[in-house]
């Protein structure tokens, strides 16, 4: 088994992976703002990489339009975070798994994971990293935070709770653009394939998601799951997104590499999802 750092280890997707990482008997190590750790601080990242044979990248300041205006910050943790987690992965010999994103927009988070990319090959070619990057696309599921809770929107947590509610459900542009909605499951499985089969997959790019699907028709399956009172609204694309954007995971690679393939459907997963908000909602109105 293996010493594993995560770093934004207690963020949605990474407290799953720490969780299946664990159940397969794997040492994990924590690196989390919510801990007061900071991918900025290089002395701290180094410390924590002490040991470790693996290091999942999660860590990074997230958000579409509420980046554009804040991307300084955004820079500071996504790209100088990123190098001193490769200076450090370097130091100790470990083994990287860089997560990324399909980096189709032009806001401060595209552009940041974009350069990070290219610093992790840079890192291959000039300090001999030894890395895979996974471009993970429209992950959703149990547990995914809303706006208050984090600051940014996602889609599926804010329409299920707006569908639980009776609210309108609020789409930027005509709806027209497809998501490639993939559950925190399969992502972590995906993931971790990697590792798994990491010689074969080292200095590779891998795309990872499961099922293309229409905004419009996302939040269609959503109302009609969360009692149907809900309309939909559309307003105008939000600054650094593209309208009529289709996204779409090319799995082709991550199939011939790994063994892995996804096992959720989308009905399944979002009914999973659905229950989950509409229990929490229930307790929260009954306190």
């Amino acid at each position: 088994m293996s010493k594993i750092l995560v770093t934004g280890d207690q963020g949605f997707i990474g407290k799953h992976l720490v969780e299946e990482l664990e159940e397969r008997g794997h040492e994990v190590v924590g690196l989390d703002i919510v801990n007061n750790e900071d991918v900025r601080d290089a002395t701290q990242v180094a410390q924590s990489m002490v040991g470790c044979d693996y290091c999942f990248h999660l860590a990074g300041m997230l958000g579409t339009h509420e980046l554009v205006d804040n991307a300084v910050k955004g820079a500071e943790i996504n790209i100088l975070g990123t190098i001193n987690v490769l200076d450090a992965c370097v130091l100790n010999n470990t083994k990287l798994i860089e997560i990324s994103k399909p980096n189709v927009w032009n806001n401060t988070y595209s552009i940041t994971k974009e350069a990070s990319e290219k610093f992790t090959e840079m890192y291959r070619v000039e300090h001999g990293l030894k890395a895979t990057v996974a471009k993970w696309f429209n992950v959703y599921g149990s547990g995914q935070p809303l706006f208050e809770e984090i600051g940014y929107r996602k889609a599926v947590p804010t329409w299920i709770v707006d569908g639980l509610n009776g609210r309108d459900i609020e789409i930027y542009g005509n709806g027209n653009q497809t998501m490639d909605l993939i559950h925190t499951t399969d992502t972590v499985e995906a993931t971790i394939s990697l590792m798994d089969n990491f010689d074969k997959c080292e200095g590779e790019t891998f795309e990872i998601g499961s099922e293309e699907i229409e905004t419009n028709k996302v939040a269609e399956m959503i109302i009609e799951m969360t009692g149907g009172k809900s309309e939909i609204t559309h307003v105008p694309m939000r600054p650094g997104e593209v309208a009529d954007t289709k996204l779409k995971a090319d799995l082709t690679k991550i199939k011939e590499y790994t063994s892995w393939t996804p096992r959720v459907s989308l009905e399944d997963g979002m009914k999973e999802s659905v229950n989950w908000y509409n229990k929490k909602y229930v307790e929260t109105n009954e306190k």
